[in-house]
């Protein structure tokens, strides 16, 4: 085992003993690496072996995150601005409703008798 590959030796038993699985180990850098690992049918023992970064995978996490956040302002603006413009629509007959109503109450006032 080179110095700095931490873990490596018991994800290298584990390649060799299971035909599936994921692991990770600290690279001669000292970054972390992930590992997914799978035989491969009808093969003499060979397996497929996948190592990624950490970083590229967080890197990938962290964009995801920010799209969702702007996805989520994005979403709460417009439901905003649809809210505010059908409580207008309801709101406004109301609204002319209970103004018309005032008139022909003013209205009634003025023509009522003293009697």
């Amino acid at each position: 085992m080179k110095k700095g590959f931490s873990g490596l030796d018991a994800l290298s038993e584990e390649i060799l003993s299971t035909t599936e699985g994921e692991g990770s180990f600290k690279n001669q850098d000292g970054e972390r690496e992930y590992v997914s690992f799978s035989a491969i049918d009808n093969s003499p023992g060979w397996k497929v072996i996948v190592t990624l970064y950490a970083s590229s995978i967080y890197a990938t996490v962290g964009r995801l995150l920010i799209d969702m956040a702007i996805l989520f302002v994005v979403i709460v603006a417009l439901s905003s601005v649809v809210s505010y413009f059908l409580a207008k629509d309801i709101t406004n007959p109301i609204v002319t409703l209970i103004d018309v109503t005032k008139k022909i109450h003013n209205r009634c006032q003025r023509h009522q008798s003293p009697y």
